[in-house]
């Protein structure tokens, strides 16, 4: 038989401008028109009050149909258009119906199956597209080239993206937070004193006292201020008084006073307006606004005076180098690079060396580190204390030797930037970070931990302090010292309590992968949830989704197992998102739909499994034909479950589901009300015989009053265990009955009679065979037993009735 219904398929394959024809046999109605896609093919389901005969034609871009003495039914509803399909056109030619379909591209290939026990032919097209209509001999080849979706790695999808998938273990060794130490630079000035540059040129010796100068080289700057005090008060030549007090003023902007000097430069500026004395006691001025975190303000007015310095000549390069330094400060560097490009370094042997650092700090805030790195060692060869004692250059020097792995020497450097940074902002960071330092280093490492207990202990509630518990939780996890549940509970006060966004998000994504670790799925998901919520712009989204996709699909599969189906679609709602862009494979759907079906939800159903169709490729396609016509038949979508199953069995003649969709589509068939057709599709079947399909033949041939069939069908000896009890045992009782078999029918009624819920029918049935058997008083009796202990009012009645007629007839 399968080699006979292949030869007819065989026949239906069709080529451009050939035919083929099938015959009928009378006059036949199109009633429905239905399309189904795939991701290579759509196919068109016709269905007819009988199967007429037909030709299909393909020319160009077009196919038609020509249907032989056919005619079309008023109310019927045209196959839905789109991008492949783009037009369908039906015209009478006489007795004859012309159905023409046309597409973007010329289809490469049609072919049809007719189904003439159903009255149902299926047209397959295998649509063109820019390859077949361009190379249309290749297409010839190869029987159709299709342009495929194909499951390639999505260079968006972030469990491509992560490093970690493979490992998670390792994010909690590998993964560092971005740390910023980002303090000040030391403006610099012009070398001490700043007067001696004033009119008219001086000796030093002649008004400035050599116990300053000595002072000033140990930047004893304390003690030089208050001794120049003496000196103004003390001076008497005016021209040497004003140098005093200037340079009065700039000891105290050096010894890092602030108020004192604040109003007195600004008196000095009024007091000698429009001269090189006003001009420098400016200079310092705005340098102590910016030493003191006024940079913008600071940056802005050094403009102006910078090209006032320079119209006189009044250290022009140093004026240039502070305005670069303060506007990179600001935030500013490519405007701090064209100021230092520009700037003159001839008049000073300070400032070649000062901008090379500057230049090394360029370098890396446009996070060129190796280049960076390399004129930061440069400028510590030639002047190491200029270097050493920036805190903003060694703070990056130290980074950069950091992050080209330097560790021995970078723990160094952040020990001389922690003592830079004493008692001022970022000097836990600097110890933290020594203390990675140490960490990455196997004779340091035990320092490095005592290191983050003293970290932790000594700067509590600051960043550096919540840095160091953080990562001791983790090692102290990954040595075992702390189990899961003691570094989830950490994680969790951490993430709740630290004072950085950054550590809260790495700490609750630590407690996430913590519990998945521990194979407690199920809350790691909903934390990253979570996470993902609270931080909308976190520096780990992509590992915190990554986490989430790979445990997702299994959570929902579980959640569907334990029959909790409105967790798994709450959830799998709460991510539809995420599988919209195609991060999370369809393997999902399916136990939504599971999902979907088991909540009654039969809509919900029909449209997942619809469209995993369109989406998967075709060797996905076979698993989702029994559970969707399983759905479309509990829907009562009768015609829809009974095209998908002419799909099937035409698309897997040997598929391993055969058997149960044959089933399955007999099923919609007859719950259609097509019982005669329903009994020609059985009766044309001999290779998908089942019990349970025999046993639906059997429901079928009893509903239609066919006793023989039921009889032939219901006592095959392979059916024996299915007549224990139920519908099949009364199917084969009631069908010798009507069969005038009384004798075969008595027992089997007894046996229903007999059983916990026995049916009254058949009490009255066997009451009726002892009637006919001429056992007149036990007729009785059983009819008297049915009316008075009966429950069902219908058969209570009849037995009422013929105990009346048996008592009379006495």
């Amino acid at each position: 038989m399968k080699n006979s219904l292949y030869c007819i398929i065989a026949l239906f394959l069709l080529t451009v401008n050939q035919f083929s024809v099938t015959s009928a046999t009378a006059a036949s109605t199109l009633n429905i028109i239905n399309r189904e896609d795939e991701v290579a093919r759509l196919q068109l389901f016709l269905h007819f009050d009988q199967l007429p005969s037909f030709m299909t034609e393909t020319s160009g871009r077009r196919v038609t149909v020509e249907l032989k003495d056919t005619v079309i039914a008023d109310n019927i509803v045209e196959v839905t258009t789109d991008e492949r399909l783009i037009r369908m056109v039906s015209r009478q030619m006489g007795a004859d119906m012309l159905l023409s379909f046309y597409f973007r591209y010329p289809p490469q290939k049609v072919t049809t199956d007719s189904r003439e026990e159903t009255g149902l032919l299926i047209v397959e097209i295998l649509p063109g597209n820019p390859l077949s209509a361009r190379y249309p001999e290749l297409s010839a080849e190869f029987d159709g080239v299709t342009v495929l979706q194909r499951r390639h790695a999505d260079a968006l999808n972030p469990v491509n993206i992560s490093p970690y998938v493979h490992d998670w273990r390792s994010f909690f060794m590998l993964h560092e937070a971005p740390l910023t130490i980002n303090p000040p630079p030391r403006f610099s000035l012009p070398p001490f004193p700043l007067a001696a540059a004033m009119p008219p040129d001086l000796d030093l010796e002649q008004w400035l006292p050599p116990e300053i100068e000595s002072l000033a080289r140990a930047h004893r700057w304390d003690e030089a201020h208050r001794v120049l005090r003496e000196q103004v008060l003390e001076q008497p030549d005016e021209s040497f008084k004003e140098r005093l007090l200037l340079t009065y003023a700039e000891a105290l902007v050096r010894a890092k006073e602030y108020q004192e000097p604040y109003l007195l430069l600004q008196g000095i500026a009024r007091e000698y307006p429009d001269t090189p004395m006003a001009t420098l006691a400016q200079l310092l001025f705005l340098y102590l606004k910016a030493d003191n975190g006024r940079v913008h303000s600071a940056a802005h007015e050094l403009k102006y005076l910078c090209r006032h310095m320079n119209t006189i000549a009044l250290f022009p390069g140093h004026c240039a180098m502070i305005l670069a330094e303060t506007v990179l400060a600001s935030g500013r560097p490519a405007e701090a690079g064209r100021i230092l490009a520009e700037a003159s370094t001839d008049n000073d042997p300070m400032l070649p060396d000062l901008h090379l650092l500057r230049q090394a700090d360029l370098l890396y805030d446009a996070d060129n580190i190796r280049a960076a790195l390399d004129s930061y060692r440069e400028v510590h060869e030639r002047r190491p204390e200029l270097l050493l004692g920036d805190p903003m250059s060694l703070a990056r020097f130290s980074d950069a030797l950091y992050r080209n792995q330097q560790y021995r020497e970078a723990g160094e450097r952040y020990q001389l930037l922690s003592e830079l940074l004493r008692n001022e902002p970022y000097q836990d960071l600097a110890l933290f970070r020594g203390a990675q330092s140490r960490l990455h280093l196997p004779e340091t490492e035990r320092s490095g931990r005592i290191a983050l207990v003293q970290i932790r202990d000594a700067f509590p509630h600051t960043e550096g302090g919540e840095r160091a518990l953080l990562r001791q939780t983790d090692l102290d996890y990954l040595s075992g010292r702390i189990d899961a549940a003691t570094a989830a509970t950490l994680y969790s006060r951490l993430g709740r309590e630290a004072g950085s966004v950054s550590l809260r998000e790495e700490a609750f994504f630590k407690q996430a992968l913590v519990n998945a670790l521990a194979g407690d799925r199920r809350a790691s998901v909903e934390q990253c949830m979570d996470i993902l919520r609270a931080f909308q712009s976190g520096t780990l989204r992509t590992e915190t989704m990554a986490l989430l996709f790979q445990q997702l699909p299994g959570v929902i599969r579980q959640l569907v197992s334990d029959q909790e189906y409105v967790q798994a679609l709450t959830l799998a709602m709460q991510n539809r998102g995420y599988f919209a862009r195609g991060w999370l494979g369809t393997d999902l759907l399916y136990d939504v739909a599971e999902a979907y079906s088991a909540l009654g939800l039969v809509a919900e159903t029909i449209q997942t499994y619809q469209y995993l169709f369109e989406v998967a490729l075709p060797e996905e396609s076979e698993q989702l034909y029994l559970p969707f016509i399983t759905t479309l038949l509990s829907a009562g979508q009768y015609v829809r479950a009974e095209e998908f199953a002419d799909r099937y069995l035409h698309r897997y003649p040997q598929g391993q589901d055969g058997p149960e969709i044959f089933h399955l589509k007999v099923q919609a068939i007859f719950a259609s009300g097509r019982s005669a057709q329903a009994i020609r599709l059985l009766q044309s079947n001999h290779q998908m015989q089942t019990p349970q399909l025999s046993l639906l033949g059997a429901h079928i041939f009893f509903t239609e009053q066919q006793w023989d069939q039921v009889i032939t069908i219901l006592s095959d000896p392979n059916l024996e265990q299915y007549l224990n009890a139920g519908e099949p045992l009364f199917y084969l009782a009631e069908s010798y009955f009507q069969t005038g078999q009384l004798t075969l029918a008595a027992p089997l009624f007894r046996r229903l009679a007999a059983q916990e819920h026995g049916s009254e029918q058949a009490g009255f049935r066997l009451a009726q065979i002892a009637l006919y058997m001429n056992n007149r008083q036990e007729s009785l009796n059983l009819f008297t037993e049915l009316a008075e202990k009966g429950t069902d009012p219908l058969w209570t009645r009849l037995a009422r009735e013929q105990v009346a007629i048996l008592q009379l007839e006495q």
